[in-house]
């Protein structure tokens, strides 16, 4: 995916008058990444002109900068507009994109204040991931390499490379979403839930950081902070998933906390991609031991079984998915954090899928009251499969804003409540019984 940009700071970051005048320092000229306007066209040209560069590799428009067509459309003045007479410009802008495409595609935009009462709009479109993006006319823009201004698609074959392309991205997604780590022998019965992580469209940003020593070090340190999660009400939780090893690979660093004198073995692990995605993989921890229960119900109801059913007991393992669901929570807030302070825009989306897997004959257990409430009434939870994803591969990743951590947490607890066959709410109330929150003092 090209990325193109004409200056020196990052995507998102806010420019100054010193930015703008890079443009006409370095000539820089109007074609397939960049569109300028001295004042604002008509509505429908901006949202044709958006939609092209949504349609080809993305690129810059600008309200407030002129060209001079007589030289290849290069940047010649930045004269801005009249922010009295465009007092809402950016919603001006906006508006006639939301009316008049088919759907949006993801845009950085920003006003940029020049001084006499001027402004100028810069607004950055990424490359679409749902391509085509078509005007109300019905007709699919793109950019051309010579041309200011968009150019009608009429090509069948490239029509039918846009209509591809999402679809082509949502395949690479499905390969992303892989466990691709080496097991030894003794690890072969460990349950795994691995969360997939993907913001979109996928943005280049860490490439420069990635071999720092300083980089590995600021991640571990705020892995350490202590972070909240709100519940019902007035209510939360508070802690961390301290990490204690980082190392980095060709595309990605990755954070593990390591087992006393179990180093060289798989453990909780997460995996940030310098281009958005993350990976996290969790172990569900067995409970071989259940005095380690905080709520005395689920003992006595476990040992009941081992001493009525030992049959069945014997055959089965106990999982404690209550206490996986909190390491998530707190692991998804590590990465949103992680991405904000990356500069990523709060308009990119987040694809994710979870997946769980080795779990022939596993019980999931809730250290909850309402959990043994429910299996008197409805029985063991015992999975017969052997893994499970959510949504699946087949299907379309849930996707959802960055700044939404409720949307992303809640997918996992979906998850969990579809693997025991219960529903979310029922799930959510095992999961915010008083006493379960106290089993994240086992976690730290």
């Amino acid at each position: 995916m090209a990325i193109y940009n004409p200056f020196k700071k990052p995507i998102g970051q806010q420019l100054d008058v010193n930015d703008l005048n890079e443009l006409i320092t370095n000539s820089v000229a109007e074609g397939f990444y960049v569109e300028y306007k001295s004042d604002f066209p008509d509505p429908k040209k901006i949202a044709r002109s958006i939609a092209s560069f949504a349609n080809t590799y993305g690129g810059w428009y600008f309200i407030g900068i002129e060209a001079d067509k007589s030289k290849g459309g290069v940047a010649v003045k930045i004269c801005g507009f009249d922010i009295a007479i465009h007092q809402d410009p950016i919603n001006k802008a906006l508006t006639p994109v939301r009316q008049n495409l088919s759907h949006m595609p993801l845009l950085e935009h920003q006003t940029i204040d020049i001084g006499f009462n001027k402004s100028v709009i810069a607004i950055y479109v990424s490359e679409g991931i749902d391509t085509p993006y078509i005007a109300d006319n019905g007709v699919i823009y793109r950019r051309a390499a010579d041309a200011s201004d968009p150019i009608l698609e009429k090509d069948r074959h490239s029509i039918d490379q846009l209509v591809n392309k999402g679809k082509n991205e949502r395949e690479r997604f499905n390969d992303f979403c892989c466990d691709e780590r080496t097991f030894r022998n003794d690890e072969s019965e460990l349950t795994w839930i691995n969360i997939y992580l993907q913001s979109q469209p996928r943005k280049t940003f860490m490439s420069g950081r990635m071999i720092e020593a300083k980089l590995i070090e600021e991640l571990l340190n705020k892995s350490k902070e202590i972070v909240k999660i709100d519940l019902e009400g007035d209510s939360f939780i508070s802690g961390n998933i301290p990490f204690d090893t980082g190392y980095v690979t060709g595309d990605s660093v990755i954070l593990t906390q390591t087992q006393p004198n179990r180093r060289i073995a798989n453990s909780l692990q997460i995996q940030l991609f310098m281009d958005g995605g993350c990976k996290i993989h969790i172990p569900i921890p067995r409970i071989e031991d259940l005095s380690s229960l905080l709520v005395s119900e689920v003992a006595e109801y476990l040992r009941s079984l081992h001493r009525n059913e030992s049959e069945t007991y014997l055959s089965i393992n106990l999982l404690n998915l209550g206490q996986v669901s909190f390491v998530s929570g707190f692991l998804i807030i590590y990465y949103l954090d992680w991405l904000k302070k990356n500069e990523i825009s709060e308009n990119i989306k987040i694809w994710s899928r979870i997946t769980i897997n080795n779990t022939w004959h596993i019980v999931p257990v809730i250290d909850s009251k309402h959990w043994v409430d429910y299996v008197q009434v409805f029985g063991l939870p015992i999975l017969q499969f052997e893994e499970r994803s959510f949504p699946e591969i087949r299907e379309i990743p849930i996707e959802f804003p960055t700044n939404t951590f409720d949307g992303l947490w809640g997918v996992f607890q979906i998850f969990a409540a579809q693997c025991m066959g219960i529903s979310h709410d029922r799930f959510w109330n095992m999961l915010t019984d008083d006493l379960i929150r106290r089993t994240f003092k086992q976690i730290n």
